[in-house]
């Protein structure tokens, strides 16, 4: 009961209801057997194909994701401008205790990995190496393509086997074929970089800020230091070419490990 109430409480909109009141946009709790394991990173895909007809927008995060109104509304704004296999996406920060104060973007790989930009219609993307967000956001009209195409909501439980499944479940799915066997979709994400404002509007909040992609060896480092990696690879872009690999982008260990002020 202290749940629901925290849910009711949590989706309270002044639109809903009648005399101005307000009131709870209409939720379902369901629970499962401990015994689901990893299959309940699986359950939401048949709760949405059920309802696949019914909305026109659907989310899945994790429950340490912090998702906003203005993530969905810029989501909705880019998959409107990307062609093709190409896909928006959020990249995760945390305040990470303890070590450092400035907001720290995960899963950051280019201290001696290459950094790749993408050029579509004047804008600058960056393609991150690592694509997991824990989350994912799709239209009622990307669900029924990715069903078609990679079978996206009826997975099967052989794909419990691919990648981390939780993980492989939370976004993976989307952007590549992890393992063997594995059912993938081979999108393209891609971050919006054309400038900072853009940039940093494309970070999601990891709110339980004890993960750092599995340590600093792993690349999270400061977004404002990631941003000047991206922005040197924009930099060194030819003219007319849509995608630069960059290998040569230098990035200061030590500058990652003390962290930056985050411009307001």
């Amino acid at each position: 009961h202290a749940l629901t109430h925290q849910i009711r409480t949590a989706l309270h909109c002044r639109r809903v209801g009648e005399g101005g009141r307000g009131g709870s946009v209409d939720f379902v709790v369901q629970r499962f057997p401990k015994a689901i394991g990893y299959g309940l990173s699986r359950a939401p895909r048949k709760m949405m194909a059920d309802s696949l007809r019914r909305f026109d927008f659907f989310i899945y995060a994790e429950n340490d994701m912090l998702v906003t109104l203005a993530h969905v509304l810029l989501f909705l704004w880019e998959t409107a401008i990307l062609p093709g296999d190409y896909l928006p996406g959020m990249q995760r920060y945390v305040y990470f205790k303890g070590v450092l104060t400035a907001p720290i973007v995960e899963y950051v790989t280019f201290l001696g990995q290459p950094v790749t930009v993408v050029r579509l219609r004047e804008r600058w993307y960056f393609q991150p190496i690592n694509p997991h967000q824990s989350h994912f956001m799709l239209t009622q009209q990307q669900l029924s393509a990715l069903e078609q195409r990679c079978h996206f909501l009826s997975v099967t439980d052989k794909d419990i086997h691919c990648h981390e499944y939780r993980e492989y479940m939370s976004s993976l799915m989307l952007f590549g074929n992890f393992g063997r066997n594995c059912s993938g979709c081979r999108l393209t994400k891609l971050v919006p970089a054309h400038d900072w404002g853009q940039f940093h509007l494309f970070l999601m909040h990891h709110l339980s800020n004890t993960t750092l992609g599995g340590g600093m060896t792993h690349g999270g480092m400061p977004m404002t230091v990631h941003y000047g990696g991206i922005r040197q690879c924009i930099a060194q872009a030819r003219p007319g070419t849509e995608v630069t690999v960059c290998t040569n982008v230098t990035v200061d260990k030590t500058g990652v490990l003390t962290g930056l002020e985050t411009p307001t």
